[in-house]
C-alpha cells in the first residue's frame, strides 16, 4: 500500500461550485476519504488519504485539489 512520507501529510480540498455530486470520488477513494453531503463531494476524512490521488484522476469537473503539507515538530 502506498503511504505518505511520516512528515508530510496530503490536505484535500472540493470545489463546491465545481462539485456536482456524481459520487466518482467517492466510489474510486480506496480509503473512504470522501462522503456526499448536500449534493456536494466532502472530504470528511482527509487525514487517512494516502495520496494515491484516484479522487483527482477521476473526478470529471476537476473539482477536487490536494496539496502535501509538512508536519513541522
Amino acid at each position: 500500500m502506498l503511504t505518505s512520507p511520516p512528515n508530510l501529510f496530503v490536505d484535500v480540498f472540493v470545489d463546491r461550485l465545481l462539485c456536482d455530486g456524481c459520487g466518482y470520488c467517492v466510489d474510486n477513494c480506496t480509503m473512504g476519504v470522501f462522503t456526499i453531503v448536500n449534493g456536494r463531494a466532502e472530504p470528511f476524512k482527509s487525514e487517512i488519504c494516502v495520496a494515491c490521488f484516484r479522487c483527482h484522476d477521476f473526478c470529471p469537473n476537476h473539482a477536487i485539489t490536494t496539496r502535501w503539507i509538512m508536519r513541522i515538530a
